[in-house]
């Protein structure tokens, strides 16, 4: 506990003392990362020692801090509440660890960006009370009530937007679907899923879809001690579906107490309007490229989304979902056509709905891959400010901060993804990427490893596994997952590239070269083979002419994967190298 003290008061602390705590705080490894969190706090603790607190505003900061024009709208960018509430959280995890024991304490209360400096009170400290927490909810698949198999595609998709709108309340935390899906047809007990998702609460229930007619029960339990909250069923027409789902959150929100914002209670309150028949080839849609199982599945998927915006042009969730189909083509596949088609749909959707944090994201995920990271930080900004709930806006964002070699912010947000989607293969997958370019090799591999456990057949963690391999020393190792990937016929290039990698690592020149000429045949008969894999080939057997030729290549494509060139391990050999600073600086990338 602290007695905060206003400056103006008699008994202000000196401001030496003021400027020597703010000292020992930029000096904090929680802040050294961060320039922008250190920018607003000394900008806000000088402006108030010099007696200016009362024109610290969120306009003036915008443009003071955050680098914005003198048009600044904060109505519009949020870029201040986000970061105020960014330092908020960050002061106090440094005075509940390191800064524990330090003399003096600055705080930002919230509702005003004017700073307030503290002595420690002699009280003893208060322990949290866990009642206090956010509370957490998951939102169990719907059971489907119709004999037909093919009609589940219809209860996902109605327990998804259910999530969708509970995920916009900043009051809950709200698990993602990824996770949620794993207990799909479970006979695991309630009170065990809430434990192991750790949550308080789970939205569970049956659909049932006819025709134009929709039936849906649901129920809300608390636990622990197992108790039912809430029961209600709807029976509604298709056309009235979306609103059903928006009255479904509102309802939990208030059995949960949890308040809602004006902006909450008006995003929920007034859903779009949608063709029925749309909005049951965009269930479809979802259904078949989220199973993400063949490229057969994604077409899949891209074709009933079409349909979707054919029938429906105003339909902005449907084109937001093709174009994070279409950007997930763009990233594996290379493909300049696919990231245009990407790019074109998520335009749209954020045009007919700007508040969409799904279109919003996505839009972030075109602009890191094109190296505009100044916007798409705005963007990422402006999701979570919205929607704090949003675990792959989160992603995104600490992919951005990784990206500049931000590591330590990078893992905490990746980490909050993670939170919020627990049993996703992909979440894991990613925070031990994240690890691996941090260079915490081993903690990455036992991600990667946990990853493998909850979904053995899941390339990308096998691909993962072989990097992890690499910078661990066990060659052998990635030879084996890479050869076990190759052999189901996916990811093939990738793979071999990785176990040329692995053969040269563990002396095998002759063996490598070999898996070198077979990709670059493949390659000329049209196979799909990433520049960066002939680079990072090409830069381990010592030909760094050649590899920056290839690096050139894919930050002129724009592959994904050329956003990483300060961070991945396997172009250490080139830093040297002018063209490879050139290259970092074309990107606008840190060079040291």
């Amino acid at each position: 506990m602290i007695d905060t003290i206003p400056m103006g008061r008699s008994m202000d602390p000196p401001p030496h003392l003021v400027r020597e705590q703010m000292a020992r705080i930029l000096a904090s490894p929680r802040f050294t990362s961060s320039e922008r969190l250190r920018a607003l706090l000394r900008y806000t603790v000088e402006e108030t020692l010099a007696g200016r607190g009362e024109s610290i505003k969120e306009s003036v900061l915008g443009v003071e801090v955050f680098e914005r024009d003198a048009s600044y709208d904060p109505r519009i960018d949020p870029v201040v509440r986000v970061m105020a509430g960014r330092l908020r959280n960050r002061l106090a995890e440094y005075y509940g660890a390191e800064g524990r024991a330090d003399p003096l304490r600055i705080d930002f209360p919230r509702g005003t960006y004017v700073p307030q400096f503290g002595l420690p009170s002699s009280e003893p400290a208060v322990p949290v009370d866990q009642s206090q927490r956010v509370p957490g909810i998951a939102v169990l698949p719907l059971a489907s009530l119709s004999p037909d198999p093919e009609q589940e595609f219809f209860s996902d998709g109605m327990a998804d937007a259910i999530i969708t709108d509970l995920a916009k309340i900043a009051g809950l935390r709200v698990i993602s679907r990824t996770s949620v899906m794993q207990f799909k047809k479970s006979s695991i007990p309630v009170p065990e899923i809430v434990r192991i998702l750790d949550v308080g609460y789970v939205l569970e229930g049956s659909v049932l879809h006819a025709g134009r007619r929709v039936r849906i029960t649901v129920q809300l339990i608390a636990c622990p001690p197992e108790r039912h909250v809430w029961a209600e069923s709807y029976e509604r027409d298709l056309s009235d579906v979306l609103r059903l789902q928006s009255e479904i959150a509102r309802q939990v929100a208030s059995e949960i107490h949890v308040r809602l914002t004006p902006g909450e209670r008006s995003r929920l309150s007034h859903p779009p309007a949608v063709n029925p028949e749309a909005y049951l080839k965009y269930l479809q849609g979802k259904h078949h490229w989220h199973r993400l199982g063949s490229q057969t599945s994604i077409r899949e998927g891209i074709a009933c989304l079409e349909e979707a915006v054919r029938m429906d042009p105003s339909f902005a969730a449907a084109w937001a979902e093709m174009g994070e189909a279409c950007q997930m083509v763009a990233r594996y596949a290379y493909s300049a056509a696919a990231a245009a088609k990407a790019r074109q749909a998520i335009e749209t959707a954020l045009a007919l709905d700007d508040t969409s944090a799904a279109a919003r994201t996505l839009l972030a995920m075109i602009l890191l891959d094109n190296f505009e990271w100044k916007r798409a930080r705005e963007e990422l900004e402006k999701v979570l400010a919205m929607h704090p709930n949003h675990a792959l806006a989160h992603l995104c964002y600490g992919e951005l901060l990784i990206r500049h070699k931000d590591f330590e912010p990078a893992l905490q947000e990746l980490e909050l993804a993670r939170s919020l989607d627990p049993l996703s293969p992909l979440m894991a997958n990613q925070v031990g990427v994240g690890l691996l370019r941090a260079r915490k090799c081993n903690e990455a591999m036992a991600l990667f490893r946990r990853s493998a456990e909850m979904d053995p057949q899941f390339v990308v963690t096998q691909l993962h596994l072989v990097l992890g391999c690499l910078c661990v020393g066990k060659y052998d190792e990635a030879i084996q997952h890479a050869r076990q990937v190759i052999d189901t016929g996916n990811s093939v290039t990738d793979m071999i590239g990785m176990s040329a990698l692995a053969h040269l690592r563990s002396g095998r020149r002759e063996s490598c070269q070999e898996l070198l000429a077979d990709l670059e045949r493949r390659k000329c008969d049209g196979e799909i083979v990433g520049p960066h894999i002939l680079a990072a080939l090409y830069t381990a057997l010592g030909d760094h002419g050649r590899a920056l030729d290839w690096l050139e290549q894919a930050v002129e494509q724009r592959t994904f994967v050329a956003g990483y060139l300060a961070v991945e391990f396997y172009w250490d050999d080139l830093r040297a190298e002018p063209r490879f600073h050139a290259l970092l600086k074309k990107v606008g990338l840190p060079e040291d």
